[in-house]
């Protein structure tokens, strides 16, 4: 099962609380709401935030994670990626007032530049912009980049004592490879025995 993250694509938009702890309580609510027990939580780019912040608040609750393609902002070694150009939307969309002005009714072209270093059919394509089109939906992407700071200081705090298998992925030519290392020892610091 995939959810949308709070905000995107068909799920109800708010206009606060974009932290991966509270996007993390959104999705225990979801698995709790469908029965689901124990399952194994995996996230992607800005989901391998939530499926981290899940994995510290309800590590009794998952049977694992795997986090792919993101850092884990507040641990050792993310800092190597502030110079890091494949990142440069990050702090761009940080910006209040800004960000939203420069994007707005461009949203495809923003967007579409970070489609284009995969190998999307037009209709993966159109699904993935969709789930961006409206104003809101982006405004819930913008305060997700601009709960970073949030997330810094909440993996930089939290800390838990499990043995549930955790992991860490990236590819080869991933600017998160380099932090590789430092995030697997990051997340044994803040109690994953079985991080990898």
């Amino acid at each position: 099962m995939t959810l949308d993250l709070r905000g995107i694509g068909g799920s109800t938009t708010t206009e606060a609380n974009f932290d991966a702890k509270t996007l993390a309580t959104d999705v225990h609510r979801v698995a709790a709401q469908l029965g689901l027990k124990q399952p194994y939580i995996v996230g992607h780019d800005i989901g391998g935030q939530v499926a981290y912040a899940y994995a510290l608040q309800y590590g009794r609750d998952t049977r694992g994670a795997i986090i792919s393609e993101t850092a884990l902002l507040g641990m050792k070694g993310t800092d190597a990626l502030d110079a890091s150009p494949a990142l440069w939307h990050v702090r761009f969309m940080q910006v209040p007032g800004v960000s939203e002005k420069l994007i707005a009714g461009r949203h495809e072209v923003f967007l579409g530049s970070f489609l284009d270093y995969g190998n999307f059919s037009q209709d993966e394509r159109n699904l993935s912009l969709a789930a961006y089109e409206r104003d809101d939906q982006m405004g819930a992407v913008l305060g997700i980049y601009r709960a970073f700071p949030n997330n810094a200081q909440f993996n930089s705090s939290h800390r838990t004592s499990t043995d549930i298998p955790i992991v860490f992925v990236t590819g080869d030519k991933s600017p998160f490879e380099q932090i590789r290392n430092a995030t697997v020892e990051g997340m044994k610091a803040a109690g994953f025995s079985r991080a990898r």
